[in-house]
């Protein structure tokens, strides 16, 4: 059994996927029963199909984060100001020889597209991220770098990924 792209922590999925390999004729309802019979709640097989796409496909990863800031307002206005500029530069860590170092890099490039907005009571950034082998920006990254840049305490928040893509922007199956 391996996950196609594991989640970070601290945030949800609507869409993982799970490669199981099985040894015993088993029809695709009857893996689906069996799996959802053995899983806490909360967590559900929704389909079962045999060709599987290669982890390797996945590009994209549809990301929903919602903040709820003292002023809403004025955080909105921060944080596009900090999705808008030309880079967005954080440490990140990476591996020179056998040491572990922290390397300057600009994550901007990661970013594909994005939508924020006030709805109720949150602000809701809707964002698309380079995810999979070859590019890969992690969500929380993102976030905390959010929080450092606007400077400002937010009272909630929740990261849930909710469509892993391919290259051509076909869902990832």
């Amino acid at each position: 059994m391996s996950f196609s792209l594991p989640l970070s922590l601290g945030v949800e999925s609507l869409c993982e996927n799970v490669d199981i390999r099985i040894t015993d004729d088993m029809s695709d309802d009857e893996l689906k029963k069996r799996m959802n019979d053995a899983l806490p709640v909360g967590i559900r097989i929704l389909d079962v199909y045999e060709n599987f796409m290669d982890c390797e496909q996945i590009c994209y990863s549809d990301y929903v984060y919602k903040f709820e800031f003292e002023d809403n307002d004025l955080a909105l206005q921060k944080i596009k100001s900090v999705l808008e500029a030309e880079q967005i530069m954080v440490l990140k860590k990476g591996k020179q020889g056998r040491k572990r170092v922290f390397k300057e890099t600009d994550i901007k490039q990661f970013i594909v597209k994005y939508n924020i907005s006030i709805r109720d009571e949150d602000i809701v950034l809707n964002i698309r991220l380079f995810a999979g082998v070859k590019k890969n920006l992690n969500p929380t990254l993102l976030f905390d770098t959010i929080i450092r840049l606007i400077d400002m305490d937010f009272e909630w928040k929740s990261i849930a990924r909710i469509n892993l893509l391919t290259e051509d922007l076909k869902q990832y199956r």
